[in-house]
């Protein structure tokens, strides 16, 4: 490419030089090399990212499937709507297990009888209320010696709670 310049009484006045092609193509690599590089960088950064949400979703998925609080479960929820599908069905279906022995337990409180009281054991035997039940259909065994007012009635009660509330009582 020819230069082209005027010199007006020995000077250079404002010339258009070209840039030469060498020039022009390192840039180009310089540009292409800053953007591999900034790819890169934004990728391995998304891919730290990703990884945290994952632990983060795994750890309060353990921590929901454990408790018993229908509100921590709702937060999972809530929190994951991304997370995966099995994880959601799963903590749903703690969620209305827990629902259900709450209704259970409502309903054999209410029929107060020791069989409703028996039933829920059995099909809850590792419900937070198994000792409270105990302690209801202990309550209820007594109360039916009390009424017969029997040593049959009582011996029955002492062989049903040998370490009963009321036990002291029976042997008496």
């Amino acid at each position: 490419a020819a230069q082209v310049s005027q010199t007006v009484s020995g000077h250079h006045t404002g010339a258009i030089q070209p840039q030469h092609p060498q020039k022009q193509g390192k840039s180009a690599a310089l540009l292409a090399v800053s953007f591999v590089i900034a790819l890169a960088i934004c990728g391995t950064g998304y891919y730290f990212y990703t990884k945290a949400q994952s632990e983060k979703e795994q750890e309060d998925y353990a921590y929901a499937m454990q408790c018993s609080d229908p509100m921590i479960m709702q937060m999972y929820l809530s929190r994951h709507a991304d997370a995966p599908q099995e994880h959601r069905d799963s903590v749903n279906s703690r969620m209305e297990a827990l629902s259900q022995e709450d209704t259970d337990w409502g309903n054999a409180v209410v029929s107060g009888t020791r069989k409703a009281l028996e039933d829920y054991i059995k099909q809850h035997p590792d419900s937070p209320h198994r000792g409270e039940a105990m302690n209801k259909i202990d309550s209820i065994d007594y109360a039916i010696a009390s009424r017969e007012k029997t040593i049959a009635a009582y011996s029955k009660y002492l062989q049903q709670h040998p370490d009963g509330r009321y036990a002291g009582q029976a042997q008496d």
